[in-house]
């Protein structure tokens, strides 16, 4: 019997013999393919394999012979495979995805069918390439989780910007009044009340702007006892009267690495917490203490050396054993629905380990708490100290130019300076500075200048001003922070920059560094 043309009658392995007989090596070409591959006769029906589709679909070469196409590849049974032999124009690039695999480890395939043609050129068979494109899925899907975060990211960045600058005027206006107001004014408690407002709020701007860029917030050092009494009253009116608070602060205790806004959200939760397990009422011990770890009595995974101790004990209900295993999980809560987020303990937790410390818990039932919080003494910076009396440290008035747009944050920076008797000049606009400084009625000693303004960027203003005064000092003041600002290139790394909302200790220490050590200061 003579052969056909008919690729439907020929022989079941017409397309692998006609591929075989014209491709030395065949076999080892087959199965040096990475990705899986299943050939066809005219029917559709598997008639070679290779290593790959063997491994990929979970079954030896003698199972996959025979098999219909379309069962290996569950996505063509929607398509008419004989209709794609007959018509080989529709089956060029032909693609099929297609998810593998248990719901715990699930793979996805990509089947792409490309047409065997004989040498009357006839449609004998059909090659089905199979590649894992699992992992580049995953990073699609994690590309566009970053693209999706990084927009969120800028979002939020802008919103923290824009609320920074808004707390710089009310804590600087807070400010005013607390000066003017006589201490036994009714009306301290509410300006004192609405100044914490703007350290809580910076708080948790700092931490949305570490979120939007994917940075740590910066800490700073902090005293404890300070933080604690400063604070002491606020936390009095969140207990409520029917809890005795009583504070017991260690002579002379260190600096500890921590941001005063951290320093100040861990001692709101530890509050609060305690609140919450005194339903009845009761009485709330802080106790500040100098503490040394030694290697012969570890705590925990600390490294020998000196530490602050802060013990915080409440007379509430306390916590089971098991309660306590749990106590610094986020999200874990034993309070009513609706009663607590489970975040407050866990938030502790965190703020003490990124700074360095330990934190222990001590409570059984119906005897209350005791969390026990281990930080690490450091040096404080210059910023971090107090200062002077107002008015004390100048010798010769120092003229400070003052450059920003925002009228609050004017205003404040003003009554900052002018409090240390320097003869204060301000600028709504780059423009507006270069007129007054080309007036030279003053001698502008220092510019103070925000990073963004309208019309031109700080820097560009800082290299204009100096054309002109060639030994003028500049400091800059943004929303975001000098690793920030230096990350996106807007000022040199060492620049003297100021985050704000920044307090008049910070921004006094600054000014006074630029102006005595100009060498530090960035040069255009």
């Amino acid at each position: 019997m003579g052969a056909t043309s008919d690729p439907a009658r020929r022989p079941a392995r017409t397309a692998t013999d006609e591929v075989a007989g014209a491709t030395p090596g065949y076999r080892a070409l087959l199965d040096a393919l990475p990705q899986a591959a299943l050939v066809t006769d005219a029917r559709g029906a598997v008639v070679d394999s290779n290593r790959a589709a063997c491994a990929l679909l979970e079954r030896p070469d003698e199972r996959l012979h025979g098999s219909d196409i379309t069962e290996l590849v569950p996505h063509l049974k929607d398509v008419d495979v004989r209709e794609l032999l007959e018509r080989p124009d529709l089956l060029r690039d032909c693609q099929v995805t297609e998810s593998v695999g248990d719901e715990q480890d699930p793979r996805m395939i990509r089947w792409t069918l490309s047409p065997l043609v004989d040498e009357h050129g006839d449609v004998s068979g059909l090659l089905a390439v199979g590649a894992d494109i699992t992992e580049q899925r995953r990073l699609e899907a994690e590309l566009a989780h970053s693209q999706k975060m990084e927009a969120i990211g800028r979002l939020a960045s802008g919103i923290a910007h824009d609320f920074n600058n808004l707390l710089m005027g009310i804590s600087g206006c807070a400010d005013v009044a607390l000066s003017n107001l006589p201490t036994n004014s009714p009306g301290r408690r509410y300006v004192e009340e609405l100044k914490y407002a703007t350290v809580r709020g910076a708080s948790l701007t700092s931490q949305l702007l570490a979120f939007a860029h994917k940075r740590n917030v910066a800490p700073s050092f902090v005293n404890v006892n300070h933080a604690i009494a400063a604070t002491e009253s606020m936390m009095q009116r969140l207990l409520g009267e029917n809890i005795d608070l009583v504070v017991s602060l260690g002579a002379d205790t260190g600096w500890v690495y921590c941001s005063q806004g951290r320093l100040e959200q861990l001692l709101m939760n530890l509050i609060l917490n305690a609140r919450d397990a005194m339903r009845d009422g009761g009485r709330l011990d802080i106790v500040t203490n100098d503490a040394t770890v030694e290697t012969s009595r570890p705590v925990g995974d600390l490294e020998p050396g000196p530490y602050v101790e802060l013990t915080v004990t409440d007379t509430g209900c306390g916590m089971s054993e098991e309660t306590v295993k749990h106590a610094f999980e986020p999200f874990f809560t034993t309070k009513d629905v609706g009663a607590g987020t489970g975040l407050g303990l866990s938030t502790v937790y965190a703020i003490v380990r990124q700074s360095g410390g330990h934190v222990r818990i001590a409570s059984s039932p119906g005897q209350g708490t005791a969390i026990q919080l281990f930080l690490p003494v450091g040096q404080p910076s210059e910023e971090d100290l107090p200062l002077p009396a107002p008015g004390q440290a100048a010798s010769d008035r120092r003229n400070v130019l003052v450059v920003e747009d925002e009228n609050l944050v004017r205003l404040t920076v003003r009554h900052y300076l002018e409090r240390h008797d320097y003869q204060v000049f301000e600028a709504r606009t780059a423009q507006e500075a270069v007129a007054l400084c080309e007036r030279d009625e003053h001698q502008i000693d220092l510019v103070l200048s925000d990073v963004v303004l309208p019309g031109a960027q700080g820097p560009q203003l800082a290299a204009t001003l100096r054309r002109l005064l060639p030994d003028v000092a500049v400091v800059y003041m943004s929303a975001y922070t000098p690793e920030m600002l230096v990350s996106e290139g807007r000022i040199e790394p060492g620049t003297p920059a100021l985050t704000k909302p920044f307090s008049e200790t910070a921004l006094i220490s600054k000014v006074r560094s630029a102006l005595g050590d100009s060498a530090g200061v960035q040069r255009s």
